[in-house]
């Protein structure tokens, strides 16, 4: 966020991603530490896509990406929005980014590890709590971020009564962001969807 607003909306932005996030940091299942390298996976992906493209930068996304899926194989799922934005990239670049498709495949590598633990867990499943089902998906962004739109909604408001502006970024959101933050928050609908 920092990249695109000033600092203060950029730590506005952290504190909305860590209200959300509270409730995870105190469960007793990995979903903390899905959120941390997903947050990773997006700044290492940032910087890989923008001018700091480095091979510790590219080693870190495809790290997290793994980590992520390995905690949950849900994770497996950031996938689809990181695939959305790189076609648009590659579109624009009219260069396919061998780099990021090579990043991509450790957390396919992962799931194909672990596809004999997730099989075991299969009789597990016919007595859990609750199904995924298409229902679930508007309470899910209800609870995830309708408390963040009316924050936001209000910092607009107080800020333009105050006069004050969002203030310069560094740079412009570019049009993959703004793809991949578009698909991210449609991920987890797709998620119930393949549940």
């Amino acid at each position: 966020c920092r990249k695109h607003v000033s600092i203060g909306y950029a730590v506005l932005a952290m504190l909305l991603t860590c209200q959300v996030c509270l409730y995870y940091s105190t469960e007793g299942r990995p979903y903390g530490a899905v959120l941390g390298c997903g947050a990773w996976v997006l700044v290492f992906w940032q910087r890989v896509t923008g001018r700091n493209r480095t091979t510790r930068n590219l080693l870190g996304l495809s790290l997290c990406l793994g980590f992520m899926v390995a905690f949950h194989y849900y994770a497996i799922c950031i996938l689809a929005p990181l695939l959305f934005a790189e076609i648009v990239r590659t579109m624009q670049r009219r260069k396919l980014d061998i780099g990021m498709l090579a990043a991509m495949i450790v957390p396919v590598a992962v799931v194909v590890i672990h596809y004999p633990l997730i099989q075991a867990g299969n009789p597990f499943w016919e007595h859990f709590w609750v199904r995924a089902g298409l229902w679930q998906i508007r309470p899910f962004y209800d609870a995830f971020l309708g408390p963040i739109a009316i924050i936001c909604a209000v910092t607009v408001a107080v800020g333009a009564l105050s006069g004050k502006r969002l203030g310069k970024g560094r740079s412009e959101i570019t049009t993959p962001e703004k793809v991949l933050l578009a698909s991210v928050c449609g991920t987890p609908a797709l998620a119930i969807a393949v549940s």
